[in-house]
């Protein structure tokens, strides 16, 4: 399966699931969510079909745009220090396992000065334990471009210093939580805020036209692993 199929796939499957984790994680309400390296904008696209009510809420950046790319009008070529205005949540996917840590560590001084206090990224990305157990071929940087296996540690380590706490996904050594300059003490494990999500995140997720198939998704992903 090639690359641009594979990141078809993903943004039709597992990053739909991914988004509906982070509007209920989130706390607070998402007015504007950016796909971080977006790469054609297939997520854009097929968020765009499942959430069409909610359409306008999404946003991607790529720094290095294919030549053919969504036409959804939030996608921006460029990096994040180039985007305008706030964003309150997000998603990198399959992206941070491309970068060096000096590049990882610029990438969350550049999210941090578009972020809002509580503003919620996950990062999916094949961890140590996810690399040794499940993908022993996951590290190609000839191929596929993976160049490096990022634990929480290390993503904490790199994020902290520009105002972010990691937040642990119990359950999947493939992603873990961002979040800039929490307001509140984490006292219980992250998943359980989908119990009690933010309400207009919630509405978020139940689209009037394609009903609560991404609430329901996020649900239960959020719950299978743990």
């Amino acid at each position: 399966m090639s690359e641009d199929r594979a990141a078809w796939s993903r943004s039709h499957g597992p990053s739909l699931a991914r988004v509906a984790e982070v509007f209920l994680y989130a706390r607070r309400p998402i007015r504007r969510f950016l796909d971080v390296g977006c790469g054609p904008g297939y997520l854009l696209d097929a968020l765009a079909a499942y959430l069409p009510a909610s359409k306008d809420l999404f946003w991607g950046v790529e720094l290095f745009p294919p030549a053919v790319h969504s036409a959804h009008p939030h996608y921006r070529r460029g990096g994040v220090a180039e985007l305008d205005g706030v964003f309150d949540a997000g998603i990198c996917m399959e992206v941070v396992e491309h970068m060096t840590p000096a590049q990882v560590r610029g990438l969350a001084r550049d999210l941090a000065a578009v972020s809002a206090p509580d503003s919620l990224y996950l990062i999916n990305t094949g961890m140590p334990a996810f690399v040794k157990t499940m993908a022993p071929d996951y590290l190609d940087p000839y191929r596929r471009g993976h160049i490096v296996s990022y634990s929480v540690k290390g993503i904490d380590a790199l994020f902290a210093p520009a105002g972010f706490v990691t937040r642990r996904l119990e359950g999947k050594d493939w992603a873990c939580l961002i979040e800039f300059r929490p307001t509140r003490t984490e006292r219980k494990n992250v998943a359980e805020r989908i119990w009690s999500p933010e309400p207009s995140n919630a509405r978020a997720l139940r689209d009037p036209q394609m009903g609560e198939l991404l609430y329901v998704l996020g649900i239960d992903t959020a719950r299978a692993y743990r």
